[in-house]
Parts: structure tokens; C-alpha cells; sequence
């Protein structure tokens, strides 16, 4: 799409999958990109080598616990019900389960109105991307050379592993900047949106 519409080199802004999209973009068109903002993108291959192996999960426990943990009780709680209910056909709860989990208890039901319908609008690309043939394998080799800035940004009160991901993704990347945005989770850009868009604003600024 950013060659078909020829706007030259672009900084992309990007959440969650969102953002490990903008990444992978990057690194398959570097020419494209000018900067990059990187909300928590979920890069479970930087944690372990198949995310849907029960020995890899265990593996990462002993490794780093804080962080394996952390994603043993996302999987349990959160994950595996809302794939579970996406099997069954229960959309709704499918949502609501994932959310829980990423957001926090209620975390769905706590979304304004118009936030909460585009959500559930999203709600098949969800259930892909849950049912799918998993998270697509993450090139660190070329992320080690990609010449382009990147703003890592944490949601203070967001479940750990995103943390650890972005630690691991921070080491990785040649040009990388990190900045913490308090009182936030996952929903980083809208819980706490005044004090993310002066930090990703004040990053873009350097690079138009």
C-alpha cells in the first residue's frame, strides 16, 4: 500500500500486533520507513522459539521467571478460554476473555462505546490471529542492521512479558529509544493518551 500510494518514506505509529506489523514492514521495506513507534508489539519468538509448545512455555519459566509467569497466566486465564470460546463460536466471550487478559478484569466492558463496537468489529481478525497458524518468525538477524529510530513504548501497568519483549526488542535494534507512559496498560495510547502523544510527538518531530 505505501508503494501503490508513493508517499515516500513514512513514519509508522503502531499498537500490539499493530506495531509488530509496522515492524516487520520496516524490516521488509526499509526504504519506505523513516521512523518507527512501537507500542508493546507482541513478539513471542523473541520470548521462545514456538509459542504454542507447552515444553517452550516451561522453558521460558525457568529462563526468566518474572516474564514466564507472567505469560503462563496470560495463557491460562486469557488465551486458551478466549480460543477456546472463538472454537465454539462464542465471539463475544472470545473478546471479552482476550481483553481481560491484555486490559485487565472488566477490561472490555471499560472501553467507551465507539472504542468497544470497532473492537468487536475487529473480532474475526482476533479470532485469526488466536486460531491462526501463529505468530509469523521474527528476523533478528536483520533487526540487528535496520538503520532506522524506533521509540519502544511501555505501558507501566501492562502485563509483563509485553515488558520483557520490548527489553529483548530494545537490545536488538541499532536505533532504539524507550520511554514508560505511566498509569497505562497494553491500551497504551488511550489510557493515558495526553503524556503518550507528547512522547510519540516529540519523537516524530525529529524525523519530518
Amino acid at each position: 500500500m505505501l508503494k501503490l500510494l508513493n508517499l515516500g518514506p513514512v513514519n509508522l505509529v503502531g499498537s500490539s500486533y499493530g506495531a509488530y506489523i509496522s515492524l516487520l514492514t520496516a524490516l521488509k521495506n526499509p526504504g519506505l520507513v523513516r521512523s518507527l513507534v512501537l507500542g508493546e508489539p507482541p513478539i513471542l519468538p523473541l520470548l521462545i522459539s514456538n509459542p504454542d509448545n507447552p515444553l517452550a512455555v516451561l522453558s521460558l519459566l525457568f529462563r526468566n521467571f518474572p516474564a514466564g509467569k507472567n505469560f503462563i497466566k496470560f495463557g491460562m486465564k486469557s488465551m486458551k478460554p478466549a480460543q477456546q470460546a472463538f472454537r465454539q463460536g462464542n465471539l463475544e466471550a472470545g473478546v471479552r476473555l482476550f481483553a481481560n487478559g491484555v486490559l485487565g478484569k472488566g477490561g472490555l466492558e471499560q472501553l467507551p462505546a465507539e472504542e468497544k463496537a470497532a473492537v468487536m468489529d475487529n473480532t474475526p481478525a482476533l479470532k485469526a490471529e488466536l486460531l491462526g497458524p501463529g505468530f509469523p518468525e521474527f528476523p533478528k538477524a536483520a533487526a540487528e542492521k535496520l538503520n532506522i529510530p524506533a521509540l519502544l513504548v511501555y505501558g507501566e501497568r501492562s502485563p509483563y512479558f509485553f515488558h520483557a519483549i520490548s527489553d529483548k526488542l530494545f537490545r536488538i535494534l541499532p536505533k532504539a529509544e524507550k520511554v514508560i507512559i505511566p498509569n497505562a496498560s497494553h491500551r497504551i495510547h488511550a489510557d493515558n493518551a495526553t503524556v503518550y502523544n507528547q512522547k510519540v510527538l516529540a519523537f516524530l518531530a525529529r524525523y519530518n
